[in-house]
């Protein structure tokens, strides 16, 4: 680890005891309602249009005695205004699949977890947890503690197994990518929906890992997810092209995703030790990222020590890697394979 990327987790180790202090509530007004717009283009496909909708409310907070704008919009529409502040987690699916365009006979619209639970029961889309590896796109639904009591909701955006990575409102009060163990006892089930236009699985062994820019942090940022690469290019990344090819699960590596809220900065990383290390430093660990060939074409990580944000980059490119070192980059070595 380099000096300056253990100052980036201590500095985050010192944020979060400063900010531990309690805020005193202040009466309710609304919170952030123009904060965070939906700028995900809708296409045909219902499921890429709920993943690139709820995406671009990463980062949404709710500040401690306020409403929400998902809370809102949902009392509005539904003529429930103290309904504004309640169990906001179901409203931010509601309304991602308002703005995504997704049919109530798709998913229903609710603002209780138990009812949502219900609906998908009843009409026969429902899942129990036992021996179920959640799909993307299924609405995942938890219960609070060792009782029945149905209480959060999200939306399952991968599975590898072993752990569920989601997107859920009222997480911490924030929108936040989760990552659950499969086999968490607090998940109660899933919703399955039955999604317009979703399209087919690849049955290709190889896949792409999409590369962007952030023009105002510098970072490089890598994602499989097609819906992501549109949602941040809706929001001002520069698509840069494939940064290399992935491959399936079950015959490829996986590499890890974490994000750093001081330095709004991503880390991947194949080492599970260098995983749990930066988790237990405060860093939020996002779950896989997407699965590397076990040998073939080289892709180098290369560590800036005068950058703050986009520290590490990673690339396939031999001029590339070159051209960096060339201008004072450091090589740490080859990280994984691509096809």
């Amino acid at each position: 680890m380099h000096a300056k990327f253990l100052l980036a987790v201590s500095t985050m180790l010192l944020l979060i005891v400063l900010f531990s202090v309690p805020i005193t509530a202040y009466a309710k007004t609304p919170s952030n309602i123009y904060d965070y717009p939906n700028t995900y283009q809708n296409t045909k496909n219902d499921l890429s249009n709920l993943l690139g909708v709820a995406t671009t409310q990463l980062g949404y907070h709710r500040h401690s005695g306020t409403d929400t704008k998902y809370g809102i919009w949902y009392g509005t529409v539904c003529n429930f205004p103290s309904l504004f502040d309640d169990n906001w987690c179901a409203m931010f699916l509601s309304w991602c699949c308002n703005e995504a365009n997704v049919p109530d006979d798709v998913i229903a619209r609710f603002y209780r977890c138990s009812e949502g639970a219900a609906w998908f029961k009843q009409t026969g889309r429902w899942k129990a947890p036992a021996g179920y590896i959640p799909k993307t796109g299924d609405i995942i639904f938890f219960r609070n503690g060792g009782s029945s009591n149905i209480n959060h909701v999200g939306i399952v955006t991968g599975s590898d197994g072993v752990n569920i990575t989601t997107i859920e409102g009222n997480h911490s009060e924030s929108v936040e990518r989760v990552t659950h163990s499969l086999q968490s006892s607090l998940i109660a089930g899933y919703g399955t929906p039955a999604y317009r236009n979703t399209s087919v699985s690849s049955t290709s062994d190889s896949f792409s890992a999409y590369r962007l820019y952030n023009y105002s942090t510098g970072e490089h940022f890598f994602t499989e997810q097609e819906a992501e690469r549109d949602s941040l290019v809706r929001s001002g990344w520069k698509y840069e092209g494939v940064a290399w090819k992935t491959v399936k699960s079950s015959v490829g590596t996986p590499v890890y995703r974490l994000y750093n809220h001081v330095t709004k900065d991503h880390h991947y990383t194949t080492s599970k030790s260098e995983k749990n290390l930066l988790a237990n430093a405060g860093w939020l660990y996002e779950g896989i990222a997407f699965y590397v060939a076990k040998s073939g074409e080289e892709v180098y990580r290369l560590y800036n020590p005068q950058a703050y944000t986009g520290i590490h980059h990673f690339t396939a490119s031999k001029a590339e890697r070159d051209l960096l070192i060339s201008s004072g980059w450091v090589y740490e070595g080859v990280v994984w394979y691509t096809n």
